[in-house]
C-alpha cells in the first residue's frame, strides 16, 4: 500500500452554506442585505437628530435674555461659573479677582464677578 502525497489528495469540499442561507443565491444574500443597508443609512441620521432634539433647551430665547437686566439675573449670584448657561446674544464680562477691565461702559454687557474658586459674587451691567 502506498501513501498519497498530499498533493494526490481531493480537494475539500466547499463549505456549506448556513442553514439560513440554503437555497439562496449569493446574488439574492447580497441584495436583501444591501437593502437592510440603505434602510440603517436611512435610520440612523434621523435617530441622531431625534436624539439631538431631545437635548436642545424647551423655551426659545427672547429678544430680553440680549438685553443686560441685573434684578433677571441676580439668580446666578451663589452659582459656579461652570454650571452656568449664558445666552449668546447677551453680551457678557467674567471677572476674575486682581482681574485688570478696561473702564469702558456698556449698558448692554453684563459683568460676573467670580472668586478664585468660580463662585459667582456679584453682577451688574457695564
Amino acid at each position: 500500500m502506498t501513501r498519497l502525497a498530499a498533493f494526490d489528495r481531493a480537494p475539500p469540499r466547499a463549505m456549506p452554506w448556513p442553514r439560513a442561507m440554503r437555497g439562496n443565491q449569493p446574488s439574492e444574500v447580497f441584495s436583501e442585505s444591501k437593502g437592510l443597508f440603505m434602510i440603517l443609512r436611512l435610520a440612523c441620521p434621523l435617530l441622531s437628530a431625534l436624539t439631538l432634539a431631545s437635548c436642545t433647551a424647551g423655551l426659545p430665547l427672547t429678544v430680553d435674555a440680549a438685553r443686560c437686566d441685573p434684578v433677571r439675573h441676580q439668580t446666578l449670584v451663589g452659582m459656579n461659573i461652570g454650571e452656568v448657561y449664558l445666552p449668546a446674544q447677551l453680551e457678557q464680562r467674567i471677572i476674575s479677582p486682581g482681574q485688570v477691565t478696561d473702564f469702558a461702559y456698556r449698558s448692554e454687557r453684563l459683568n460676573i464677578f467670580v472668586d478664585p474658586k468660580g463662585w459667582i459674587e456679584r453682577v451688574s451691567c457695564g
